[in-house]
């Protein structure tokens, strides 16, 4: 069980402008009651807004007039670079970290920062990148020019500069990309990750109930690193489970498949922080109770990855 867990609240959609940028708030409000619940009310959760307190880009900001091949770059730099700082200073407080975004654009900092945690303690850092996305675009292939789908291929070395300060990069057989869906996954993506021998498991694969190739998958990444970053954007689930995202998933993963593979993540006792990224407040739907679904699964998922059953949290 971790001594303290940083919520790392991270209200920019500076890659997308798609609405995301309130799903932190969200957020905050649904998983410290879980977390209590779950009997870490004795261990300190500490809150840092990082949008209060250290100045994120507001809503004016975001909206100047785009320039080059990615939409609002500086902005995004700006915020990947706080994030990073943030993360890594907060396992070097022994922390585990859970940063919510926000667009998945923010991952750029969140995972470089862990990496160059990992790397200062002379550990190996495995990514974890579970998404109905490849998120594997750069400034030369990119439709939308928004930094949203850029991440991934950031992470591995790819793309602008700006993007990558300090050069520093996933190895890709320390990557495993979980969920994938059927559409909005490019061909340029797909074939960059393809190119790089990135491991992908479709969504498609969970569905015919072939658990035998993720599970394999999911254990030899874990064996092969020190440490892992789980990165999860929530449109890898689908639409009745997470309704709240900007792209609703049709086929996605089950909640149960997302739960068995926190659970195999928690076994290993390697996790060191994860992303739960792109909740849209805008288009949740609750249930009887008044609760968000998409926010109720989040706070199973973190649950779950910390080694909790979240039906045991009253």
């Amino acid at each position: 069980m971790p001594r303290s867990i940083y919520l790392l609240s991270v209200p920019s959609d500076a890659g997308a402008l798609n609405g995301t940028d309130l799903g932190p708030e969200s957020l905050l409000n649904a998983l410290p009651p879980a977390l209590f619940g779950a009997g870490y009310g004795y261990h300190k959760v500490v809150r840092r807004d990082l949008g209060e307190q250290t100045g994120f880009p507001g809503t004016a900001a975001l909206h100047r007039r785009s320039r080059g091949k990615v939409h609002r770059k500086r902005e995004v730099v700006q915020v990947a670079n706080m994030t990073a700082q943030a993360v890594r200073e907060s396992l070097n407080w022994d922390a585990f970290v859970a940063v919510l975004g926000g667009d998945h654009s923010i991952a750029m900092g969140s995972c470089r920062g862990a990496l160059e945690f990992a790397r200062s303690r002379g550990k190996t850092l495995g990514l974890l990148w579970i998404d109905a996305h490849y998120d594997a675009h750069t400034h030369l292939s990119t439709l939308s020019h928004n930094a949203n789908g850029m991440p991934l291929a950031t992470l591995l070395g790819y793309g602008p500069p700006c993007f990558r300060p300090g050069r520093q990069a996933f190895l890709p057989e320390h990557v495993l990309h979980l969920g994938a869906g059927e559409k909005d996954c490019e061909p340029p993506e797909r074939a960059l990750l393809e190119q790089l021998g990135v491991r992908m498991i479709p969504a498609k694969d969970f569905r015919q109930l072939n658990v035998a190739v993720p599970w394999r998958a999911l254990v030899q990444l874990l064996a092969r690193v020190d440490l892992v970053w789980v990165s999860f954007d929530l449109d890898a689930v689908n639409r009745v489970h997470a309704p709240g995202v900007h792209l609703r998933s049709e086929n996605g993963l089950t909640k149960m498949t997302l739960l068995w593979i926190a659970g195999h993540v928690a076994q290993s006792r390697k996790l060191c922080g994860v992303d739960i990224m792109e909740h849209k407040p805008s288009a949740e739907e609750y249930d009887g109770d008044g609760r968000g679904k998409t926010a109720m699964l989040a706070s199973e998922f973190l649950l779950t990855l910390l080694g909790k059953d979240p039906q045991s949290v009253q």
